[in-house]
């Protein structure tokens, strides 16, 4: 660690090769990402303060919910579902609260969002009626189908991202499905087709 580094969060990934790597991040760089974030909101047409749900979390980040995030999460009408905690019984209640909270973006797994929208589709539970104008997905690759089942279901655009919790956002989709690079803190190398 550098001797200038002032203000530092420690973070980590979510363990997936094993073990998780620890790396701590200053102020600025959690500023940056949060404008790329809400840079790529913004060309969906929504904003800071729309309603959110977030279907996301490792167990390591969801043990560590505290009174400031659930603050903030109220401040910004953010609802965080556990994409770690999907049984049938789970389900149910996540559609109830997705229903209920009737956001204008989605945003999580492309994995979690697909599997809730295939459980409502086999019990004919309606979400396309919400308002929901996209569904934002990252941290996995965003197969075909996961994008058909989560743009029909619940009755929206996706768009696709591209980030790592050690990079943070490195890219967004727009609405004409290009995928624009968040050229001013990162460089991105393309090495092969």
């Amino acid at each position: 660690r550098s001797i200038r580094a002032r203000s530092l969060a420690r973070f980590n990934t979510g363990g997936s090769s094993g073990e998780p790597l620890v790396f701590f991040i200053g102020k600025e760089r959690v500023s940056h990402d949060v404008a790329a974030k809400w840079r790529a909101t913004r060309w969906w047409d929504v904003d800071i303060g729309d309603r959110e749900t977030v279907v996301w979390g490792s167990p390591i980040e969801l043990g560590s919910q505290d009174r400031l995030r659930s603050m903030r999460d109220l401040v910004l009408r953010t609802e965080l579902l556990p994409a770690f905690e999907m049984s049938e019984k789970k389900l149910d209640k996540f559609v109830l609260r997705i229903q209920q909270h009737k956001p204008k973006m989605l945003c999580g797994y492309p994995s979690a969002l697909s599997h809730i929208a295939k459980y409502a589709r086999s019990h004919d539970l309606v979400l396309d009626n919400l308002g929901i104008k996209v569904a934002f997905v990252t941290s996995e690759r965003l197969y075909d189908d996961q994008h058909a089942l989560i743009s029909e279901v619940f009755g929206c655009r996706t768009a696709n991202g591209y980030g790592g919790r050690d990079a943070g956002f490195i890219a967004h989709e727009c609405q004409q499905g290009g995928v624009h690079i968040t050229a001013e803190d990162i460089i991105v190398e393309v090495v092969d087709a």
